[in-house]
């Protein structure tokens, strides 16, 4: 059984799994979710056991006490602070969604701390109208219509056939959530709004494996396109493209964590 930590620092904690034999850190940083990941800590480990051998992994999230206003930049910091704190370095970092903005913030600002650079279903920019959908989230959470909320987020998250079997699952789920983790869920997701690094992608120093599928509802097909396009004619770039797993190919497309592992062998 893995244990959830907690590392605090002078101004806040953050909880994180770790795991793995290996020396080498690779650091996971998850999308929006409404409760914590780590929830389902034993699947991720299951999840992730092809990295175990060669990878001492890590999986973080936000911090726990989150101002009423909160940023990907500060969210950016946070994460630095804990990387020295650990004393990590060299880091082989992972970013899905959400946590592949940050990713993207932290290698463009910290080019030092990162090895290489693994993103999936994330944006470099989200525009106003991109962002309509987050702002229904943000209104159902508000109105606490959490059934709704859930299967709303289901529907865009995952493929038609696979949300309608976990249906029932969504509804059961929307009736355990606290007011608090509906507070931190309303916080993170305004914590989007106006990300652009897009003008920065190319600073990026260490190389990059971006993937995303054509079928993703929550970001659509144009943001990533513009990730490829700023980054495709560098040497240290390399992208796949999915079709059918929608913006959860992370955890459905079979060859995921193959496809990342052999990027992060690859010298």
């Amino acid at each position: 059984m893995i244990e959830v930590k907690t590392l605090r620092t002078d101004t806040f904690s953050i909880n994180y799994i770790c795991f793995g034999t290996g020396t080498k850190p690779f650091v996971i940083l998850p999308g929006l979710s409404v409760q914590s990941v780590l929830n389902a800590k034993d699947a991720i480990v299951e999840a992730y056991d092809v990295f175990t051998k060669d990878y001492k992994v890590y999986l973080f999230e936000s911090r726990n006490e989150l101002p009423s206003s909160f940023s990907i930049k500060e969210d950016r910091e946070d994460m630095v602070k804990v990387f020295q704190l650990l004393g990590l370095k060299d880091i082989h970092l992972f970013g899905v969604s959400r946590g592949g903005m940050i990713a993207m913030d932290i290698a463009i600002h910290y080019p030092e701390l990162i090895h290489k650079l693994v993103l999936a279903s994330t944006p470099s920019i989200l525009t106003k109208e991109q962002f309509q959908i987050f702002d229904e989230w943000i209104h159902l959470g508000k109105e606490k219509k959490l059934e709704q909320l859930f299967l709303t987020m289901g529907e865009e998250i995952y493929p038609k056939e696979l949300f309608l079997s976990m249906k029932e699952m969504f509804i059961e789920a929307s009736k355990t959530v606290t007011e608090e983790e509906l507070k931190r869920f309303l916080i993170l997701t305004e914590s989007m709004r106006n990300f652009d690094v897009s003008n920065e992608l190319e600073s990026i120093q260490c190389p990059i494996c971006f993937l995303y599928d054509k079928q993703d509802h929550v970001f659509k097909e144009s943001p990533f396109q513009l990730i490829v396009g700023h980054l495709k004619n560098t040497k240290r770039f390399e992208s796949y493209v999915y079709d059918g797993y929608g913006h959860a190919l992370y955890d459905l497309a079979p060859d995921f964590k193959e496809r990342i592992l052999q990027f992060l062998v690859k010298e």
